[in-house]
């Protein structure tokens, strides 16, 4: 997840929830990830990113908290995994104490999307 609308991430939660209920109801297992990169840094830390590509807008600024509590209540409630992109999170100079608890910082978010293919996951990249 490399893009920074509000209202893009809001319907790609919508989408991941819609897929993991529908394992649950089918009674399959399930692994589903998110791997944040770039701009998807905004949605795992309330931090503004002043002075960065990623900056808080309007936008986000309004629907900040209802998508970090959704995407939370995936991964407490449906186990749906979160990794965020250490290069970005390094290039934007964000302390690791400022990202929502439960996200696993990966070296590389590109890396990980390749090694995550590698062992059979599939991509799904919601637009």
């Amino acid at each position: 997840m490399d893009f920074g609308a509000p209202r893009r991430f809001s319907a790609m939660l919508t989408s991941i929830y819609n897929m993991v209920t529908t394992y649950e109801n089918e009674l399959m297992d399930y692994d589903v990830r998110i791997v944040m990169l770039s701009r998807g840094i905004r949605f795992v830390t309330t931090d503004k990113l002043k002075g960065t590509p990623f900056e808080e807008d309007k936008a986000l600024a309004e629907s900040r908290k209802n998508l970090m509590t959704r995407l939370n209540s995936l991964r407490e409630v449906f186990g749906v995994k979160l990794a965020l992109c250490e290069i970005t999170r390094v290039a934007v100079k964000l302390d690791k104490d400022k990202i929502m608890p439960g996200v696993e910082l990966v070296p590389s978010g590109v890396v990980e999307v390749a090694r995550l293919q590698s062992e059979g996951f599939s991509y799904l990249k919601a637009d």
